[in-house]
């Protein structure tokens, strides 16, 4: 009876598992993902609890203006940062927010404080709509024909864009960027370097506070140690992280290093979890439970779409094996063969 009783509850969190899986890839890839998660989110609009405080706007370095896009949640933390690039009259933005009202004459009025009469161009880390959304906006309160550079993605986008190219350099007075190719978050996220700091505008792929998620595991561990070979061009390792979301990072190089050791311990849990099941089948929303414990729900559907990706990397390596309904597993071989689907 209680066998039944197990393999009942693993078929029914493995169906449960099977409609996350379904409603994060396809949300992830649609307009409709932010209006899910601020869905989720219950419509609130304050900074997390335990987030440290950001201001509007600040004055970084000599180099860096940042501003906050004025949306605050469960996943963009403080809101999504913003930067000014630069020290003359014109200047390169990075990222441009969600749309969200009030964003634009923010945007203006912090560019008008720091000096910044128009923009050189746009860069865009990645598609997601709380780094795109404000595009059109400030391209039309600006009154000019702005050029835009995004990295090319499957993606509609609802403005025309340049695509980046590996390596491309952006010039503006007093900073020089450089493109880095970083995908994992996203298919088409790219990071750059800021020469004369010596410091890495991350967008998404690392965070000022918290851990990020991504669409491809593999990728992303790649980008990560991929960066964290760049640092060590430099003597010390980058200056500074400049991220998509939360604080400037000062200890750049102990940044980069958490995040992969992260990961890592996060695999270990996973099959952790599975060893202590004993040969039973697990679904990937039980082992989301055991792994993260308990916490809100919009960030469990995206802890939820975490572990789906290190159990698929885990099952092309036979550490797991696909359980008997989708989306369960149980522990494999270290070098078992890779059995069934990986979904």
């Amino acid at each position: 009876m209680a066998c039944l009783l197990s393999s009942a509850s693993c078929a029914a969190s493995a169906l449960v598992s099977t409609v996350l899986q379904f409603v994060s890839r396809f949300m992830r890839v649609s307009p409709l993902f932010h209006t899910v998660v601020k869905t989720l989110d219950r419509g609130k609009t304050k900074v997390p609890r335990g987030t440290p405080y950001l201001a509007p706007w600040a004055v970084e370095s000599d180099l860096i203006v940042r501003v906050l896009a004025l949306n605050p949640g469960g996943h963009t933390l403080q809101g999504t940062n913003c930067y000014l690039v630069g020290n003359g009259a014109r200047r390169i933005l990075i990222d441009t927010g969600e749309g969200k009202a009030g964003f634009v004459p923010h945007l203006l009025d912090v560019m008008k404080q720091a000096g910044c009469e128009m923009l050189d161009a746009i860069l865009l880390t990645h598609w997601h709509a709380d780094h795109v959304g404000g595009v059109s906006e400030i391209r039309k309160a600006l009154g000019g024909n702005i050029s835009v550079f995004k990295k090319f993605c499957p993606r509609v986008q609802d403005f025309d864009y340049s695509i980046i190219g590996e390596g491309q350099l952006f010039r503006t007075t007093g900073a020089t960027l450089e493109a880095v190719s970083t995908p994992g978050h996203t298919e088409d996220h790219v990071s750059l370097v800021l020469h004369e700091e010596k410091a890495l505008i991350a967008g998404d792929l690392l965070l000022g506070c918290g851990t990020a998620i991504f669409d491809d595991f593999t990728s992303y561990m790649d980008s990560l140690q991929r960066v964290r070979d760049m640092s060590r061009k430099y003597e010390g390792g980058f200056t500074r992280l400049y991220c998509g979301h939360g604080p400037v990072v000062e200890a750049a190089q102990e940044k980069i290093e958490y995040y992969i050791k992260h990961r890592q311990e996060r695999e270990a849990q996973i099959i952790n979890a599975l060893t202590a099941a004993k040969g039973r089948t697990l679904s990937a929303l039980q082992i989301t439970v055991r792994v993260y414990g308990a916490v809100p729900l919009p960030i469990f559907v995206s802890a939820h779409y975490n572990v789906l990706h290190h159990l698929s990397k885990l099952a092309s390596e036979g550490k797991v094996v696909l359980g008997w309904v989708p989306c369960s597993y149980c522990i494999g071989p270290e070098r078992g063969l890779n059995v069934g689907r990986t979904d």
